[in-house]
C-alpha cells in the first residue's frame, strides 16, 4: 500500500502527523524480497496467498512458510507466516499472518505503529490451463484505527509448460481507508526455464490523479539441487505528488528435505534503510 500513501500522505497529514501507515504489503518471505517483490503470477510458493489468490492452484504442493525481517534504516520489523493446500483437493486454500511494527520520529517525539494483517486465499482451475481465485484481507493498524476487511479477485493461465500470466484486482470493498485498503490492480508473468525462474509484476491504481505505477521483477537461479540464488528489483513511478522509489535486492536459497532455508536483503536507492529478512520453508 506504500504506492497509496506516497499519493494521499500530504492530505492527511494534519490528522497522523505522528503516526504514518505501516506497509504489509512488501512484508513477504525472504525468497519473494530477494526477487523485487515479484512473485504473482508463479505460484511456487506459499506467499501466492498474498498476491493473486488464483496462482495457489498452478503447482500441487502443501507448504509452512515462516520467517521474519527487520529495516535497519527504517526501525521496521516483521513476522510472517503461511500455510497453503493445494494437493488435498481441487480446491486450493491458504492463510497467511502477518504482525509489522515501525517506530517513526516525528516533532512531537517517537510513535510505535503497528499493524496485522490476516489472509484466506481459496482458489479453483476452471479449465487445465486456467484458475480463479478469491482472498480476503482483514487490517488491524493502531495508527489509523483501520479494523476492516476487503476483496481480492484474479485469474491465472497456464501458456504451456514454461510460461504463466496472470491478473488481480485488489481491495474491491471500499474500506474508507486509502491509504492501507486502496483499490489497485496487477498483471504479472513468469518463466520457468529449467533451473531458472523469471517474474515481472506490475501494478497501478487507476483512480483521478492516482495513476502511479509499481515495476517489479526478479529471478532465481538453481545452481545443482541445493543452491539458489536470487536478484531483483522494484521501482514505483514518479508523480506530481511523490519521488521515484528505486530497491534494489538480492538473496541465496539452500533446498534440503522437503523445505530449505532462505535469506535476502533489500536495499533502497532513494534514502530508506536496509530490509534483511530470513525464512524457513517446509514442502510436502
Amino acid at each position: 500500500m506504500l504506492r497509496s500513501a506516497l499519493l494521499l500522505a500530504p492530505l492527511l497529514a494534519s490528522t497522523v502527523a505522528v503516526a504514518q501507515p505501516v506497509d504489509l504489503e512488501q512484508a513477504l518471505e525472504a525468497k519473494e524480497v530477494a526477487m523485487g517483490g515479484a512473485y504473482r503470477a508463479l505460484g511456487t510458493s506459499a506467499v501466492a496467498i498474498d498476491g493473486n489468490p488464483a496462482a495457489l492452484s498452478l503447482f500441487k504442493a502443501f507448504q509452512i512458510d515462516v520467517g521474519g525481517a527487520y529495516d535497519f534504516g527504517e526501525k521496521t520489523w516483521y513476522v510472517a507466516g503461511y500455510v497453503r493446500d493445494s494437493s488435498t483437493s481441487v480446491l486450493s486454500g491458504g492463510y497467511s499472518f502477518h504482525l509489522l511494527s515501525q517506530t517513526t520520529d516525528a516533532s512531537t517525539g517517537s510513535t510505535t505503529v503497528t499493524g496485522i494483517q490476516q489472509v484466506l486465499a481459496l482458489a479453483l482451475p476452471v479449465a487445465d490451463y486456467m484458475t480463479v481465485g478469491v482472498s480476503s484481507h482483514w487490517l488491524i493498524e493502531n495508527a489509523l484505527n483501520i479494523n476492516a476487511a476487503s476483496l481480492d479477485v484474479g485469474a491465472a493461465f497456464k501458456l504451456g509448460t514454461v510460461a504463466s500470466v496472470g491478473f488481480a484486482g485488489h481491495n474491491l470493498l471500499d474500506t474508507h481507508h486509502p491509504l492501507e485498503l486502496g483499490r489497485y490492480f496487477d498483471l504479472s508473468g513468469g518463466l520457468h526455464l529449467g533451473p531458472l525462474q523469471v517474474a515481472l509484476d506490475t501494478l497501478s491504481n487507476f483512480g483521478p490523479k492516482q495513476f502511479h505505477p509499481q515495476f517489479l521483477f526478479g529471478a532465481e537461479l538453481g545452481l545443482g539441487k541445493i543452491f539458489l540464488l536470487r536478484a531483483g528489483t522494484d521501482f514505483y513511478t514518479r508523480t506530481t505528488t511523490s519521488p521515484e522509489l528505486w530497491f534494489l535486492s538480492a538473496g541465496v536459497g539452500f533446498n534440503i528435505d522437503k523445505g530449505g532455508f532462505d535469506v535476502a536483503l533489500r536495499q533502497s536507492l532513494s534514502g530508506g534503510g536496509t530490509l534483511f529478512v530470513a525464512s524457513l520453508r517446509i514442502v510436502l
